[in-house]
């Protein structure tokens, strides 16, 4: 019983871990498109803005989907 529960805090700690880490990343990557949109943009800045856009999304998906099993892990163990 103490075994599973300290499992359990374990990996809630790494989603937590792992949610924030997402989170900074995000928002490095925001700041830098608002730098970019600011000044006039060449193609090559369109495209890597369009990169960073996809990172974004990909970045999200990946949290939301840390958070769903995190939660589905939680509900199991109930």
């Amino acid at each position: 019983m103490k075994a599973d529960l300290l499992q359990r805090m374990k990996a809630k700690s790494m989603t937590l871990v792992c949610l924030r880490r997402t989170q900074r990343m995000v928002t490095l990557i925001q700041q830098v498109q608002i730098l970019v949109k600011a000044k006039k943009m060449n193609r090559t800045q369109k495209v890597q803005i369009s990169h960073l856009t996809q990172m974004i999304s990909v970045l999200r998906l990946l949290n939301l989907t840390v958070m769903m099993k995190s939660r589905y892990l939680h509900y199991q163990k109930l």
